[in-house]
């Protein structure tokens, strides 16, 4: 990004030396070069600022643990069958007789 800028900036210088000192302008060669100079700066700045406040966004954020954050949004636990009844018949569900 460094390199993209510097390169601009020396362009832009270019363009303006040549504009003002010398006789090999033609008409609106000059705002145009400086302006296409000027889009390739702004791609090479755009991503970063882009990355940057995308880093901002994520650490703004908090970080969650099922286990530590359930209790908040369980309201009521209800047990729909026991670990030794399913062991017992080899079968999961919560009535083993009814098959």
């Amino acid at each position: 990004m460094a390199a993209t800028l510097v390169a601009t900036g020396l362009g832009s210088a270019a363009v303006i030396a040549i504009r003002l000192f010398t006789n090999l302008a033609s008409p609106g060669w000059a705002t145009m070069v400086i302006l296409g100079l000027s889009m390739i700066a702004f791609q090479a700045i755009l991503p970063v600022g882009l990355a940057a406040l995308l880093l901002l966004n994520m650490r703004n954020q908090q970080n969650v643990v099922p286990a530590s954050y359930g209790d908040r949004f369980i309201l009521d636990r209800t047990r729909i069958h026991r670990v030794e009844e399913r062991a017992a018949t080899g079968r999961a569900g919560p009535n083993p007789a009814a098959a």
